[in-house]
């Protein structure tokens, strides 16, 4: 029967030592799950930021694009706008060359010089009349 206490009052103690190994590894465990919960919310908040930054690059790069491509739209216009005129330049660079070389332009302007020089003549002719009519006044006068 000793024997038998001394038995129940082992077992007790290893029981004992049990529910304190246990109450410990409880302990532990209670603290590596808050660790492991603490790291898994940070990896989500970073995942959750990460996929934020990851939508807003997206949609600016998406606008980026649609933006190099209007531009580009209207390159193509004006680059189309400025062969077309250039080809009208040339057309009508063509035409002026051809109108100046023509027999027409060409009896205008000497139309015109003749008419300016007619009208020099006029003009000196009219001057020459005023110096030969002072002329005549003062003989007249001297004649007097």
């Amino acid at each position: 029967m000793s024997e038998a206490i001394e038995n129940m009052d082992e077992l007790t103690t290893n029981l004992n030592s049990r529910n304190i190994s246990k109450n410990a590894a409880d302990k532990i465990l209670n603290v590596y799950q808050k660790y492991n919960e603490i790291i898994l919310f940070q990896k989500a908040k970073q995942y959750k930021l990460g996929k934020e930054e990851l939508q807003v690059t997206t949609i600016t790069i998406q606008n980026s694009l649609n933006e190099s491509i209007k531009c580009n739209e209207i390159i193509e216009e004006k680059n189309k706008k400025l062969t077309f005129l250039d080809d009208e330049r040339n057309a009508l660079d063509k035409e002026k060359d051809s109108l100046n070389s023509s027999d027409a332009v060409y009896l205008k302007k000497q139309a015109d010089t003749l008419t300016l020089r007619i009208e020099e003549n006029k003009n000196n002719g009219i001057e020459k009349n005023r110096q030969l009519d002072s002329k005549q006044e003062k003989m007249i006068e001297l004649s007097n």
